[in-house]
């Protein structure tokens, strides 16, 4: 600590004497270029002496068995920042305070649920809605098809029978009933949709109508809310560097006149950590305003294609038949007519091949239907059911996510909700306070090749100077981060031995590691 001391005074007194040789009026230049200079002037004492490494700190010199010494922060054993999916819902109620020691599972704080509730159901008809088509589609593509198949057969028989001469009543009775049932295909051709098929496709309008309104506005609500939050934060930024650079200029002028008093030291290293933590937050603030204005974007163009989707089934059904369908079914009511006009007729020989294969071909698409309904509709009703199903997943999973739990045992350590108001992200922070472990910030490369796991250390903290602490090495992260000023510093978690009971989150720790051999 004495080194130190000695260090900081030596910084002090070559800033001073630099500034009085330029002028008397000093102004306050950026954050970022005064920490540049500082540790210019700190890295030339500290190459002048050789007890000292990465924080200027006394270290023995007996070769590679001296510490290496690094600061750290106080975490607790593990933490986790909790959030509700839903930021457009109301909370509804809060269950615990600051403080708190909850159970794994717990309920924390719960949203407004109706609307929630509402889309569940909404879903829930869907999926009916979807069953019945399917189970209407099965069996109506077997019974329906195989009729009209079975029909065909006994036309082309009967058209075999005639072909051969063998022409009787029931043969002309057949043609008769081919004729009757031509005309009125046609007739329900010409006359267009039913009702009550429009209707349904109305009402798929509208609601694609009503939820598009309803996505637009819960996501532009979404994007408004964190487009403000991230505003916040820059704002509550810019204040912080400027309390920082005043409160800097304003310890070194008491600089001039002797040591600074610990508690100006530690406003000084107060504020940084505010801005540094501002920036993380300003950060954190940014992805959520563009995840925002992505989902906007994403989910609109999702309700705009169902509704563009039932749209156009809307207007295919009332635009009535096609006019080829129309055409094909005035040609099958000619050929029926021309074939009751033969069988009237003179008796006469046919084409018994062709009249063969008509027969083997009906037939054979008879077998087909009675085999199962067509492949491709059941293929499509079912796609239809499992996306029903889906949707009715994803609304139950989103009313579960109304109510936030306690997925570990631990302690409420921040909470950010208020009744009445949307949630904000992250709502609720909790911790497990039940251990501690020291995480260094400023080990540097040279450094870090001398620590290993398993390594003993000596613990130091800045607001508890009577407390120090045995440890061990638990981890050595495998990538460095860059500290700005182009140096790489690497983060070596330690492990204390024991706990004390005035340690708390984010302490200052002076972490004195002994290499083993």
């Amino acid at each position: 600590m004495m080194r130190r001391l000695v260090t900081g005074i030596s910084i002090a007194v070559v800033l001073l004497t630099g500034c009085a040789q330029e002028s008397a009026e000093v102004t306050p230049t950026s954050t970022t270029e005064l920490e540049s200079a500082n540790e210019t002037e700190a890295d030339s004492i500290a190459e002048s002496d050789p007890d000292t490494n990465d924080v200027g700190a006394p270290m023995a010199v007996n070769g590679s068995n001296r510490p290496v010494v690094a600061e750290g922060r106080i975490l607790p054993v593990r933490s986790l920042t909790l959030s509700f999916t839903a930021v457009n819902v109301p909370v509804t109620e809060v269950l615990v305070s600051e403080g708190d020691f909850v159970k794994a599972g717990v309920p924390l704080a719960s949203l407004d649920t109706q609307e929630l509730e509402l889309r569940v159901k909404e879903a829930q008809a869907m999926v009916v809605q979807a069953k019945a088509s399917y189970e209407d589609t099965v069996a109506e593509a077997t019974e329906f098809e195989v009729r009209q198949s079975e029909a065909r057969v006994d036309r082309a028989r009967s058209d075999l029978r005639q072909r051969i001469g063998s022409v009787t009543d029931t043969d002309i009775a057949n043609a008769r009933a081919e004729v009757e049932e031509a005309q009125i295909y046609l007739r329900e051709l010409e006359a267009g949709p039913k009702p009550e098929a429009v209707s349904a496709a109305q009402a798929s309008v509208d609601i694609a109508q009503s939820n598009l309104q309803r996505t637009r506005d819960a996501v532009s609500a979404a994007k408004i809310l964190a487009q403000g939050e991230m505003e916040q934060s820059a704002n509550r930024l810019r204040d912080l560097q400027a309390e920082y650079s005043q409160l800097y200029w304003d310890n070194r002028l008491l600089e001039r006149d002797g040591p600074l008093p610990p508690e100006a030291i530690e406003r000084e290293e107060t504020a940084k950590r505010a801005i540094e933590n501002a920036e993380i937050d300003l950060d954190q603030k940014k992805v959520l305003y563009e995840d925002a204005r992505n989902a906007e974007i994403t989910k609109i163009a999702e309700a705009e294609a169902k509704l563009s989707a039932a749209q156009s089934k809307l207007d295919l059904l009332l635009s009535g038949a096609a006019p080829e369908d129309i055409a094909s079914a005035r040609a099958q009511l000619l050929q029926s007519q021309a074939n009751l006009e033969r069988l009237l007729g003179e008796k006469r020989a046919g084409d018994i091949g062709i009249a063969q294969a008509n027969l083997e071909g009906a037939q054979a698409s008879l077998d087909e239907l009675r085999a199962g309904a067509s492949q491709t509709d059941i293929t499509n009703v079912e796609a239809k059911l499992l996306q029903a199903e889906i949707e009715l997943e994803r609304a139950q999973l989103a009313l579960s996510r109304a109510t936030l739990r306690a997925p570990i045992d631990g302690t409420v350590a921040a909470l950010n909700l208020t009744i009445g108001e949307f949630p904000s992200n992250p709502a609720v922070m909790l911790a497990d306070f039940s251990s501690w472990e020291i995480v260094t910030n400023n080990l540097s490369e040279l450094s870090v090749g001398r620590v290993r796991e398993g390594d003993k250390a000596l613990l130091s903290f800045l607001a508890i100077p009577d407390l120090e602490l045995t440890g061990t090495v638990k981890r050595i992260r495998v990538m460095g981060a860059n500290d700005g000023r182009n140096d790489t510093t690497y983060a070596v978690i330690i492990t204390p031995d024991r706990i004390d009971e005035r340690l708390r989150w984010n302490m200052t720790a002076t972490v004195q590691i002994m290499p083993t051999q």
